[in-house]
């Protein structure tokens, strides 16, 4: 599959799905994607800038709850801070 971010091919393997949309990139743009964007959060309203690589979307009231558990997920099994 191809990275959208680095043009690289990677393995399905090496690729993730970001959670409110079908966007994928491979694992190191997805790492950095998270540690830059992160640091861009200053309100309620910038958590959407989280949701995908390629464009934002709303998060909708129910699916916060697992929005952030899956955050929290790629947060401590990528090591990202």
């Amino acid at each position: 599959m191809e990275c959208p971010i680095c043009y690289g091919y990677f393995p399905g393997s090496h690729m993730e799905r970001m959670f409110l949309c079908n966007h994928t990139c491979c694992l190191d743009c997805t790492k950095r994607y998270y540690r830059s964007t992160v640091k861009e959060i200053r309100d309620p309203k910038s958590l959407k800038k989280l949701t995908c690589v390629l464009e934002e979307h709303e998060i909708l009231d129910d699916v916060k709850l697992n929005f952030f558990q899956y955050l929290g997920t790629k947060v401590c099994y990528h090591s990202f801070f």
